[in-house]
């Protein structure tokens, strides 16, 4: 079998990682990323030019959105999956 090149997140998953890495336990987040554009000519050769835009991500965030948000699939509540240890969640019993 072949050695595992390539893994693809969704970005609920990376959200949640950044959110346990960071300590955050509470509030509803999301993630975003941090864009820079560029515009010139593009092409392979002279005949192959013309005018275009280049988007380049330049980083990552976690951006704490409020209750009015939507409850988008990305958007991640902190206490649902880094809760504070120690305290009990209703109903659980150990």
């Amino acid at each position: 079998m072949g050695e595992i090149s390539n893994y693809t997140f969704e970005l609920r998953n990376v959200a949640e990682a950044l959110i346990k890495e960071e300590g955050i336990h509470e509030g509803r987040w999301m993630l975003g990323f941090n864009l820079s554009h560029g515009v010139g000519n593009m092409g392979q050769d002279e005949a192959d030019t013309f005018p275009g835009t280049l988007v380049r991500i330049t980083g990552a965030n976690l951006r704490r959105v409020s209750e009015e948000v939507p409850s988008f699939p990305y958007v991640v509540d902190a206490a649902e999956v880094n809760p504070k240890r120690g305290k009990k969640k209703a109903g659980q019993t150990k």
